[in-house]
């Protein structure tokens, strides 16, 4: 399988999409390193974790996610925003980051992975 054994973090504060993003990526070959509901336990984790990539969520408990998106920049990492509305601002802010739209496919999930993976 292309995508076996990528590491994934996923910044996403809401229960039941988490649960199934993280079968979703299960199903897929990848393995979920971690997992944040808030911007500041995100940054938190991002310090002490080893991903390939992360899955981020536009709006979390605490704050939108551009602070962990400059981190993740900072740090060398790519990452694939999810979002139920496309802020032109943040797709400006983050050029090379894949959209998944919400709700999306597990197809979409794969798709935007092999995005990241081909450094496309």
């Amino acid at each position: 399988m292309i995508l076996q054994d990528m590491r994934v973090f996923l910044a996403e504060d809401e229960p039941m999409l988490l649960m199934e993003l993280e079968e979703n990526l299960g199903d897929l070959g990848c393995k979920v390193v971690g997992a944040a509901a808030r911007v500041s336990e995100a940054l938190e984790l991002l310090a002490s974790q080893d991903f390939d990539v992360a899955i981020l969520d536009v709006r979390l408990r605490d704050s939108t996610i551009e602070p962990v998106g400059d981190a993740l920049v900072k740090r060398g990492t790519p990452f694939i925003i999810a979002t139920g509305d496309s802020s032109a601002e943040l797709l400006r802010r983050f050029p090379g980051a894949p959209v998944l739209n919400k709700p999306y496919s597990v197809e979409d999930l794969r798709k935007a992975l092999l995005l990241v993976k081909n450094g496309s």
